[in-house]
């Protein structure tokens, strides 16, 4: 039995009463759609699509086709058939006009001449190949078609999809099955078999509702596809995948080149045996890794205790600070007005401020304990005023803070954009664009730019770092004795250096006592023993103690902070 006298016969029969009935009235309708599909043994399918139009009265430029062309497979995963529109035409072969486009998931096709309108009974072939629309599942292929797309305008009496099987398969062993109706609809669709295809029929369907058809063929019906060209079908379904994050790496290597390198950067680091004159710790600590922490803060406290404003006196109390018995007391030694502090930087007086609050007289002290939940709110404007006194002295291009927040704000912007992308289930864009927010992530630290300026005193910084950790005894024994407070004086600087181990190492043999601007506990009790080491560490540990109570806020600390800046 020949499927295109015998079949095909039966299915024009079976369709063709409602097309008779119909007359060329005023409402438009699609009289008869008949799909010709055929199975091709690379894995592809050969579409010819007849649709007869009556527009009845109606005066139309001509029909939009719609042609789904992004799915998601059986087993969850997206893929994209690609279409190749060979030719579009009307009932006697002539060339009919048209446009195509992509819009999101579908293929348009809008097929008309916008200088000519159309009426009554029109007839509309398509012809198309779509490659990859036969899935291979456990070796069997699979073919999952929309005939008839369910954005179709008009209703349509007779509908059909021949589908045309490759050579010698086993008919008995086909599995079947269509749909009609909107979206989601479960109603079946009729199915006739034939030797060498398949007929998938419907009447009557509304506009909105359309055909889709499902054939599966027993194993060795068709070759499977190689690993290769699996392999290109992966990369035509994830292209976006790749693309994306690399081309934001590319992006952000081309801004970094132009903005983000340091100036005269790359030249060699000598020894350098004092550290730089112009910069406080605070500054050297920001320069050296670019950002302003807490051992930067911690580093503005020792540095204005070894400059003598200030003395630091380790206690006992009996009231718990962060998990200690031990509180440290405060005493200001210079007056707030006092040429000395109106010499200090802006945020060495918003430390001293935040510090010791309204008391502005010699003498007045604080405890740590009492700043608990109120130093942090000044934290971040001592953290903005180190980084505007890195700019103002042209260390740095901009605020190394305010450029990694921008690379931020445009790395979150991306996320934002791939999560929309994944709920949208654009997976391969959205997991591209996720993978270009995280290479913005890992580009951020590196995007602040020091000036020339800025770069040669990171590398007099550097260098002074590895003095301290070359730890030259006799050089030290030197310098200690043509600077008794050398040890105090420049502890700041290794501290933020991460050096302060090596500092103390040096001294070791040298230093006897603790410097004139830290009491320890016992300080003069004749239990008491001095050790550079032993000082460090205890330093270090009333630092880490201090670190956690400035960070630590309160309920009440907002208004308390808010009445300390306005005096």
């Amino acid at each position: 039995m020949q499927f295109k006298s015998t079949l095909a016969a039966l299915v024009f029969a079976l369709l063709a009463v409602p097309v008779f009935c119909a007359s060329s009235g005023a409402a438009e309708l699609t009289e008869t759609w008949t799909d010709t599909i055929r199975m091709q043994r690379d894995g592809s399918l050969d579409v010819t699509e007849n649709i007869a139009q009556d527009f009845g009265t109606a005066k139309r430029h001509g029909i939009i086709r719609t042609i789904p062309v992004d799915f998601e497979s059986r087993d969850g995963k997206p893929y994209r058939t690609d279409l190749r529109l060979l030719s579009v035409e009307d009932g006697q072969h002539d060339s009919r006009q048209y446009t195509i486009a992509h819009h999101e998931n579908d293929i348009v096709i809008t097929i008309g001449d916008p200088s000519e309108l159309l009426t009554g009974r029109q007839t509309f072939v398509i012809h198309y190949t779509l490659r990859r629309a036969i899935h291979f599942f456990d070796d069997k292929p699979e073919v999952y078609f929309n005939a008839i797309d369910d954005q179709w305008k008009f209703p349509i009496l007779s509908a059909s999809a021949l589908l045309y099987l490759p050579p010698g398969v086993d008919l008995t062993k086909l599995k079947l099955d269509a749909w009609q109706g909107a979206a989601g609809s479960e109603k079946r669709a009729e199915i006739l078999i034939a030797a060498d295809g398949v007929a998938y029929q419907a009447r009557n369907l509304q506009p909105g509702e359309g055909l889709t058809i499902a054939a599966q063929l027993p194993a060795d019906s068709m070759p499977l596809p190689s690993r290769a060209q699996e392999a290109i079908w992966f990369l035509e379904d994830w292209w976006t995948a790749f693309l994306i994050p690399l081309s934001v790496f590319t992006c952000m290597w081309l801004v970094w080149w132009g903005s983000g390198r340091d100036d005269d950067a790359g030249k060699p680091i000598a020894v350098e045996w004092e550290p730089v004159k112009e910069l406080t710790p605070a500054e050297v600590g920001t320069l050296v890794d670019e950002r302003v922490d807490m051992q930067d803060i911690l580093s503005i406290l020792v540095d204005l205790a070894a400059r003598g404003f200030l003395k630091i006196k380790e206690i006992e109390d009996t009231k718990l600070v962060m998990f200690t018995t031990k509180d440290y007391e405060f005493t200001r030694l210079r007056a707030a007005g006092s040429p000395e502090c109106e010499a200090l930087t802006e945020y060495e007086r918003l430390f001293m401020q935040s510090v010791f609050g309204m008391g502005t007289a010699v003498g007045t002290t604080r405890r740590l304990s009492d700043l608990k939940g109120s130093f942090s709110y000044d934290l971040n404007n001592i953290r903005s005023a180190i980084y505007r006194a890195m700019v103002t002295k042209r260390l740095f291009h901009k605020n190394p803070e305010e450029v990694r927040s921008g690379y931020v704000g445009i790395a979150i912007a991306v996320v934002l954009a791939g999560i929309c992308a994944l709920a949208a289930k654009h997976y391969p864009s959205a997991f591209g664009l996720l993978a270009g927010a995280l290479v913005i992530f890992g580009w951020v630290r590196a995007m602040p730019a020091r000036t020339a300026a800025g770069s040669k005193k990171t590398r007099e910084s550097l260098g002074f770092q590895r003095f301290v950790r070359m730890s030259e005894k006799e050089r030290i024994r030197v310098l200690a004795k043509d600077d008794p407070t050398i040890f105090g004086r420049l502890l700041p600087y290794a501290m933020v250096l991460g050096a302060a181990d090596q500092w103390a190492e040096a001294f070791k043999d040298i230093m006897t006592q603790p410097p004139d601007w830290y009491e320890p506990y016992g300080y003069g009790s004749p239990d008491y023993s001095f050790s550079t080491h032993g000082f460090v560490h205890d330093l270090g540990g009333g630092l880490h103690t201090m670190e956690q109570t400035f960070s630590t806020r309160s309920a009440s600390a907002a208004l308390e902070g808010t009445e300390r800046r306005s005096d």
